[in-house]
């Protein structure tokens, strides 16, 4: 414990993050992104089931069961498959490349884009003087990013990493909502001072204990600055906020290896 790996370094970044236009993930090969031939048939087969299926919308009164009855499963069953879903369609449209797939695809992320909030009911922050068994995230400002939500950054960082081509010929307004939201709900938050100190208690930057949720999120956030940040200046600056994030984590992290996520349930 008490170890601060990254501020042996003084958390000097300057010159060492990667361009936008220069970056490139170690499974790239000079003809792109590569997945194994002999995935392909299962790939596909299993987007071609999900053609015609149908989403439930995800309603208020779902989300609020948490908060009623402490039932999160309804909302959940209905908001984890969209996620799962989106990356195996993009998956099976990159190997076949015939378009069978893409206005699934985009239907499924137009409805994850336009959910008020990424954050699962049971995650719900809190807000004084309201009853928050709904999110407030439409006020403008998303000030909370919690496991999920940083995921379904993540998740929608490859999906257009992998369809920002075809989402462009399709129309421009795509890849440009999908940016947006991005930025919106998982960078500025991110790199709000006020909400990583005051709302996101993850970041340990106000000098609390955190647990595996801090290295959980900050992966996710990093994936989404490699694959869609364009700024230098912005990527540089999401780095920066990590690293003493990610020393928070280490310096309670027990020896032995152990973390006390799911004995400190019980």
């Amino acid at each position: 414990m008490n170890r601060r790996i990254f501020a042996e370094k003084n958390y000097n970044i300057t010159g060492k993050v990667v361009p936008y236009d220069k970056f490139r993930l170690f499974i790239d090969k000079p003809q792109g992104f590569t997945i194994n031939p002999e995935h392909f048939p299962k790939i596909i087969e299993r987007a071609e089931a999900l053609l015609n299926k149908e989403y439930p919308q995800l309603i208020a009164s779902d989300y609020m069961m948490f908060k009623r009855d402490g039932n999160r499963s309804i909302y959940e069953g209905k908001y984890f498959p969209r996620r799962g879903d989106i990356l195996t369609l993009a998956l099976a449209e990159y190997v076949e490349k015939k378009g069978r797939f893409t206005d699934k695809i985009i239907d499924v992320l137009w409805l994850i884009l336009e959910e008020t909030s990424w954050v699962i009911p049971a995650h719900n922050p809190s807000k004084p003087g309201v009853n928050c068994c709904l999110p407030y995230a439409y006020t403008g400002k998303v000030d909370y990013i919690d496991l999920f939500a940083a995921t379904t950054g993540a998740t929608l960082a490859w999906i257009y990493y992998l369809c920002k081509d075809e989402f462009d010929n399709v129309t421009g307004l795509i890849n440009e909502r999908l940016l947006f939201e991005l930025n919106r709900r998982i960078v500025q938050p991110y790199l709000d001072p006020v909400a990583c100190g005051d709302k996101m208690w993850w970041t340990g930057v106000r000098g609390n204990t955190v647990n595996n949720w801090c290295p959980w999120i900050v992966s996710n956030i990093l994936t989404v600055c490699a694959l869609t940040v364009k700024d230098l200046p912005t990527r540089e600056a999401i780095v920066r906020n990590a690293l003493p994030m990610l020393d928070n984590f280490t310096s309670v992290y027990h020896d032995d290896g152990g973390c006390d996520e799911g004995p400190s349930y019980w």
